[in-house]
């Protein structure tokens, strides 16, 4: 607060110097008008900066627990789904998921499953292993089939 009033005081103080030394004619408004301006600024900078520390700590914080939240809700899902696959045969596979969070709605966009490890337990040697797949991420996470994107092999 001192610190503002000091420099609301030292302008002040340079203008009135400023004002001794401007030039006559235009040049004399063009030259109060930037230093009225420059004035102004002085006086409501304080304003300005808690509403933009304010506005960007909250950016910030906002964007952490976004990125926490989206983390542990793709962790908590390619979990669940490696385990179903687990249980219907299919091993070995990684699961990656392309996810957001757009007004506080989690979304998935796309699930990325890589079958390029797989292994396949004999009861399923005879089976069509992406519609398996397929199945098996649609019913954990309700996403369309068309979401789900097998790679690999």
């Amino acid at each position: 607060m001192s610190k503002w009033l000091l420099s609301i005081v030292g302008v002040i103080f340079l203008g009135v110097m400023m004002d001794l030394l401007y030039p006559a004619g235009k040049t004399n408004k063009l030259c109060k008008g930037i230093f009225g301006a420059i004035a102004v600024f002085v006086i409501i900078s304080p304003i300005l900066s808690w509403d933009i520390d304010s506005a960007f700590s909250n950016f910030s914080t906002n964007i952490s627990l976004d990125k926490g939240l989206i983390d542990a809700r793709d962790d908590s899902y390619i979990r669940l789904i490696t385990s179903k696959l687990n249980e219907s045969g299919l091993s070995n596979v990684v699961v990656e998921i392309d996810s957001k969070i757009d007004n506080n709605d989690y979304t998935i966009n796309n699930v990325y499953v890589d079958i390029t490890n797989l292994v396949l337990t004999d009861k399923l040697a005879n089976i069509n292993k992406y519609e398996v797949i397929a199945s098996c991420v649609t019913e954990v996470t309700g996403v369309n089939k068309e979401r789900v994107v097998v790679y690999g092999q």
